[in-house]
């Protein structure tokens, strides 16, 4: 080990800068941090933060600095000044699990928990492409599990993006072509699977997929013309290093089988959305119906039940206050008659 840095929170992303001068480090309250390679004694250096938790950060070749959150935004700032943003790429509805750079077609490609992947124009926030996943999966009627993007790789070569989504144990992929500023994607495999998949890597025209299948942990396809996934089986293939690596790590069960039944922490970031609009709009429709009411009563001259009796009680008793008023007044004047009389 070379050196080890201190978070003062959980790390959720980490990217090297294209200089590979500096690492960056994301991490849960939604600040990144950058380090030094070299210098391993120099603290973390703040560069940006967000409101919300970082899930992921990419560098693009051009000094750009993406980040994405739980709160469906995905954030271009120039580097290393992270203080000057570029723009913002808005449209997922759910929160943004996944970023890649397309360094080729300088784009940027991001997976989101409402199960679509989207190409972005990262200089102008303008998106460019949606792949709907969920039309790709075999989804009962009844099924309300939520589908979120856990992995994406990007093959320039042959123009492929590779995707795991939740609760499905497969690998879709799909073809992207790019023509006349138009882009256009249509589903080229769907690799079937015993479980859902840990992680998948797209390298050197292979496409790797990691599984918690014992004795089937790893599986390897070749990507051919196209394009064609073609799946590399032990000592079926030329390549006499990856048919040793195919066999050794497939023998290397007792070191994965750790990771089995090891949830995600991708179900806990969907947000609970409580309708309180309606209640509100009901109890104010019901106090609009009383006033209304109340003001037809004072304007038809209408009395609630048994208000003619208070109404006749209350003359009764005004009438009597006026007559005792009246008496006393009387009884008053004449014993001050009498007495001035008799003085």
């Amino acid at each position: 080990m070379v050196s080890m840095r201190t978070m003062m929170r959980r790390s959720t992303s980490l990217v090297f800068t294209y200089s590979e001068e500096d690492i960056l480090v994301a991490d849960k309250s939604g600040d990144v941090y950058t380090f030094s390679v070299q210098n391993g004694s120099q603290p973390g250096k703040l560069i940006l933060g967000h409101l919300s938790m970082l899930l992921d950060v990419v560098v693009s070749k051009k000094d750009f600095l993406v980040t994405c959150d739980r709160d469906e935004k995905i954030r271009v700032s120039h580097y290393p000044n992270a203080y000057n943003i570029q723009c913002f790429c808005l449209g997922h509805q759910e929160f943004v699990s996944k970023l890649l750079y397309l360094e080729k077609e300088d784009l940027i490609a991001s997976g989101s928990g409402d199960g679509t992947i989207r190409l972005w124009d990262y200089h102008t926030g303008q998106e460019k492409l949606c792949i709907e996943c969920r039309e790709n999966l075999d989804i009962a009627e009844n099924d309300t599990k939520k589908t979120a993007i856990l992995c994406l790789q990007y093959c320039a070569k042959h123009q492929i993006v590779a995707a795991v989504v939740s609760h499905h144990s497969v690998v879709l992929v799909y073809h992207v072509t790019f023509e006349d500023n138009h882009i256009h994607a249509e589903l080229s495999k769907k690799i079937e699977l015993l479980a859902e998949p840990w992680d998948i890597s797209l390298h050197d025209g292979r496409l790797w997929v990691l599984q918690a299948i014992e004795g089937d942990t790893v599986q390897v396809y070749r990507i051919l013309e196209g394009p064609v996934l073609q799946k590399v089986l032990p000592d079926s293939s030329k390549d006499k290093v990856l048919n040793a690596a195919l066999t050794e790590l497939n023998q290397k069960w007792n070191f994965f089988k750790e990771s089995v039944g090891t949830e995600t922490i991708l179900p806990s970031l969907y947000k609970n959305k409580f309708d309180n609009i309606k209640p509100y709009l009901e109890k104010k429709q019901m106090r609009l119906e009383g006033k209304m009411t109340s003001v037809d009563r004072k304007t038809k001259g209408t009395l609630p039940p048994g208000g003619i009796k208070i109404k006749e009680h209350a003359a009764m008793g005004a009438k009597k206050r006026t007559a005792d008023v009246i008496s006393g007044g009387q009884d008053g004047h004449n014993v001050a008659a009498k007495s001035g009389k008799g003085s």
